[in-house]
């Protein structure tokens, strides 16, 4: 799992990146990370409102504030991590446009509820409440569902890919290592080796590589050796050799 520098320097180094996808964990530490360093800069400014005396003391400059500069910051990184953050559960980026639905229909829902309330009716400012409350909900629920685990449109898990391919077939490594020599039974002969099941994803592994004309010709000839071993029941040709 990502821990939370990794997570806030992935965020800032794709600053302007919406390609890719980005973990919950990724996203939530960034979220927990500008959510504190914006309210270190209100408490500051906030403080800095109570020492004024006076209007004159006021400092009306809005270059003076730490609010505005960490709000200007942070705005482009989070909806590039959002976006990736909704790639990784499969949706577009345009379903961030969720979270600004109540926005964008507010003057609406204000006129319809003028309207209704003329007529002696609330019905448009409640439906536009629970309107606020499911996109918030829906929105939260994309955020915390978890990453899918396969590769989609947008790229490849950055949760799954590295543990199901890299870290297997590192496991299938270490594992057919430590079993290259063959532990001897109590009879004498040897102990034929325990299944190991990394193999699959190491093969997988394997298979991604360049083939040469020579490793293709090797692989051949070893599937024709195998079937005419175990299908035709022919023996193989150091068999036949030795008799």
């Amino acid at each position: 799992m990502m821990g939370p520098l990794d997570a806030v320097q992935t965020v800032y180094v794709k600053y302007f990146s919406v390609r890719g996808r980005a973990t919950r964990a990724e996203y939530w530490w960034f979220m927990l990370f500008s959510t504190a360093l914006t309210a270190a800069a209100v408490f500051a400014d906030f403080d800095k409102i109570m020492r004024a005396e006076s209007a004159a003391d006021f400092d009306w400059n809005i270059a003076a504030w730490w609010t505005p500069y960490v709000l200007i910051l942070n705005f482009l990184p989070y909806h590039t991590v959002t976006i990736r953050r909704l790639h990784d559960v499969g949706f577009s980026g345009f379903w961030l446009l969720m979270i600004y639905a109540p926005q964008i229909g507010y003057p609406f829902a204000m006129a319809a509820a003028m309207a209704a309330l003329m007529a002696g009716s609330t019905a448009p400012i409640f439906a536009y409440q629970i309107f606020m409350l499911l996109t918030s909900l829906g929105f939260l629920a994309l955020m915390l569902w978890p990453s899918q685990r396969f590769e989609n449109r947008f790229g490849p898990s950055p949760v799954y890919h590295h543990h199901a391919v890299g870290g297997a077939a590192l496991l299938a490594t270490q594992t057919a290592q430590k079993g290259a020599a063959p532990a001897k039974s109590r009879k004498g002969g040897q102990k034929p080796q325990a299944h190991n099941p990394w193999n699959a994803y190491l093969t997988l592994e394997q298979s991604k590589k360049a083939q040469t004309p020579e490793s293709q010709a090797a692989r051949r000839e070893e599937i024709q050796a195998l079937y005419r071993q175990k299908i035709l029941g022919k023996p193989a040709p150091a068999d036949e050799a030795h008799g």
